[in-house]
């Protein structure tokens, strides 16, 4: 018996193969359940002046490309793992673009990915959380 249905075989073999049975959800969980007991803490925060950001038109095309944000977070100092500065900035409707810089150097970490409803992080915690769910919104239509 093949794996898959093909041409010319018989219609029972076709329709054990077309039905697909949805695996049954007992509890869903969250991204802090499923989290717990894991320590993100950081032990050390950087507390001198923020690096300026290091852009190069020909090293760092993409970073260039957004310096006006870049260069206007940076100066706030590290807000993320004790020594890092997220970086965001609109990238149209339900849309966010992220860097990571390190506060003490200057240096991209990270840079250019996305979410659409933000990010969770802290200056004391390694955890950083894209799309958290708390900035879901829940529609609901009525007819």
């Amino acid at each position: 018996m093949n794996e898959f249905p093909t041409k010319g075989n018989n219609s029972e073999q076709s329709e054990q193969h077309s039905e697909v049975r949805p695996r049954a959800r007992t509890e869903q969980s969250t991204c802090e359940q499923r989290l717990s007991g894991m320590d993100f803490t950081v032990d050390e925060t950087y507390t001198g002046s923020p690096a300026v950001p290091r852009l190069d038109r020909s090293l760092t095309p993409n970073e260039w490309q957004y310096r006006t944000a870049i260069r206007k977070a940076a100066p706030d100092g590290p807000n993320f793992a004790g020594h890092y500065t997220v970086v965001t900035w609109g990238c149209g409707t339900e849309c966010q673009m992220h860097a990571i810089l390190d506060g003490r150097t200057g240096q991209f970490i990270s840079f250019g990915y996305g979410s659409s409803m933000g990010l969770r992080y802290t200056l004391k915690s390694r955890l950083l959380v894209v799309n958290p769910s708390e900035n879901a919104v829940n529609e609901s239509i009525s007819n």
